[in-house]
């Protein structure tokens, strides 16, 4: 009852200037602010915004293809951001697959292939993961060779894969088409960044001429599903992935003078990006204890 009465409240956000002035009251800073409500609202709703330490003195925005789904890291191990519970990693090779591991040895042709040409650093994704899969790939951890095994998407398992690798290239293997035994280093796609907490992970991409073009077919394929679904919830859902799919992820570098002023900004940031993005999703009400 309280929830529909708050939908009841909701006033729906209309523009850009209303998202700066919800950043606003999270950061108390107006550049800092209207950097956020104009991200959010460049890159819509269903956009995400990611904090990230910067060096620099000023903040800044990076555009990145990407997505975000609702799953995440098989093991807490593979944690390396202990603060905020969650893996971070740059440039990583990604195998893609919705086989469930009981063992790595199906891939390691692929994994021996990968270290061989000097990567250090992979991230696995699968449906599923036994505890010997999970040891094999922390017993790497100790040899210098880190596998990061991540859970597949929960809901919608095969089609948000599929926008994962318009994302990022590669293969995605399905256990209804397709051998482990049959992949190559060439069907390894390539995540510029990533981000996984224990039941979610964002995927961010390179942007270049292929990742725009596997992009663009994808939405293609998604826009051609939506015409013909009846279901106004899938509706929904399809229009909330080709939104993600078009505008992918930001990036805002927290830059400061100290890392104590730096810590700071970046909580405010983080709690400002997840304001700006549920008030342009669901709306706003009065607060201030009302």
């Amino acid at each position: 009852e309280v929830v529909e009465k708050l939908k009841e409240m909701a006033k729906s956000v209309e523009s850009k200037e209303e998202l700066i002035n919800i950043a606003k009251v999270a950061v108390e800073d107006d550049e800092l602010s209207k950097l956020i409500g104009e991200t959010q609202w460049e890159i819509g709703a269903d956009g995400v915004i990611i904090p990230e330490d910067s060096n620099d003195l000023k903040d800044s925005v990076e555009m990145v293809n990407g997505i975000m789904f609702d799953n995440g890291f098989g093991t807490s191990a593979i944690i390396n951001n202990l603060e905020k519970q969650r893996l971070e990693i740059d440039d990583v090779p990604v195998i893609l697959t919705n086989f469930t591991f009981d063992t790595i040895l199906p891939v390691k042709h692929v994994l021996d292939a990968l270290i061989k040409d000097g990567k250090r650093d992979i991230v696995m994704v699968a449906r599923g993961w036994a505890l010997k899969a999970i040891k094999e790939c922390m017993m790497n951890h100790e040899k210098g060779v880190k596998l990061y095994p991540v859970n597949a998407p929960y809901i919608n398992q095969n089609e948000i894969m599929k926008d994962l690798v318009a994302v990022i290239g590669g293969k995605y293997f399905n256990t209804e088409d397709s051998s482990l035994e049959t992949m190559t280093i060439h069907d390894v796609g390539w995540a510029k960044k990533v981000f996984c907490e224990r039941f979610s992970a964002k995927f961010g991409g390179y942007k270049d001429e292929h990742a725009e073009t596997r992009i663009f077919h994808r939405v293609a394929e998604l826009k051609k599903t939506l015409e013909g679904e009846q279901s106004i919830f899938m509706q929904k859902t399809l229009q909330q992935r080709i939104s993600q799919l078009k505008n992918g992820l930001a990036i805002i570098k927290v830059g400061a003078m100290t890392d104590t002023d730096r810590k700071y900004k970046f909580d405010k940031v983080e709690d400002a990006s997840n304001s700006v993005r549920s008030a342009f999703q669901e709306g706003t009400v009065r607060g201030a204890g009302l």
